[in-house]
């Protein structure tokens, strides 16, 4: 039994030794953490900061809503490092410019890797031998011309877009995950491409990979399952599973 006047105080790694992943959220928004989280492999840790935005995704709102993208990422973990930062919220990228928003994270964070949803799942795309893919998201029109064209100017041909009109996170979130899967296979069967990639991190879409797959016969990409595959193939971090598609069970 150790006596306490000897006791000295012993330090190690801490229990996020591998890695420490940031991440940018939108102030109202409720799915990404927790499908973040249960991708996390052991010794990753997950820290999150919210923005200012009006809970209205019009092109007028996600323009203003870059201009509290410094506020956020100056506390989130301030002082410590960061190995990556993600800016979670793929209108807000395709209305803004990927160069807008990480010209702001680079001022604040400039040693850590930055990603984004929308070219995290470009990204993805690729990686999984796709030149061409279908796009489902909660978005207006607008917002979807916009994620459209950043997706084909990264070189990736968008079959078809089926957007579901809609305009506030406390519609998208309650999404059922069942119509989401309906959506999905729908899509594959109309629109054949090389993957479906449901777009936007606020849709509860990780459940259904795996059916959405195993009935269209096509891989699935989506934003939050990219957005964590990114940031652990950016830091060389095993991240094989059975769980999230065919994207976590490749390198």
């Amino acid at each position: 039994m150790p006596r306490l006047d000897g006791l000295r105080v012993r330090f190690d790694a801490g229990w996020q030794h591998r890695r420490k992943f940031g991440f940018l959220l939108n102030a109202m928004e409720q799915t990404v953490e927790e499908d973040l989280i249960a991708m996390c492999p052991a010794g990753v840790s997950l820290h999150f900061s919210r923005m200012r935005i009006a809970d209205d995704a019009s092109l007028e709102n996600l323009r203003h809503a870059a201009e509290n993208i410094r506020a956020a990422a100056a506390v989130l973990l301030a002082g410590a490092p960061l190995d990556v930062l993600t800016y979670t919220c793929s209108s807000s990228v395709a209305v803004n410019g990927e160069e807008r928003i990480y010209a702001i994270l680079r001022d604040v964070r400039p040693k850590s890797i930055l990603n984004n949803a929308l070219d995290s799942s470009v990204r993805a795309i690729k990686h999984l031998g796709g030149h061409s893919s279908t796009l489902l998201t909660p978005y207006t029109d607008d917002i979807n011309r916009a994620v459209r064209r950043f997706i084909e100017a990264r070189g990736v041909a968008v079959a078809h877009v089926y957007g579901m009109g809609l305009t506030t996170n406390a519609e998208i979130d309650t999404v059922a995950s069942g119509f989401i899967e309906e959506a999905a296979l729908a899509l594959a069967d109309d629109y054949p491409a090389d993957v479906v990639f449901i777009c936007c991190g606020s849709l509860r879409a990780l459940s259904v990979i795996n059916r959405v797959e195993a009935i269209a016969g096509v891989p699935v990409v989506t934003s939050n399952q990219a957005m964590m595959w990114a940031c652990l193939q950016d830091t060389g971090v095993p991240y094989r599973s059975s769980e999230y598609g065919a994207l976590w069970r490749t390198r």
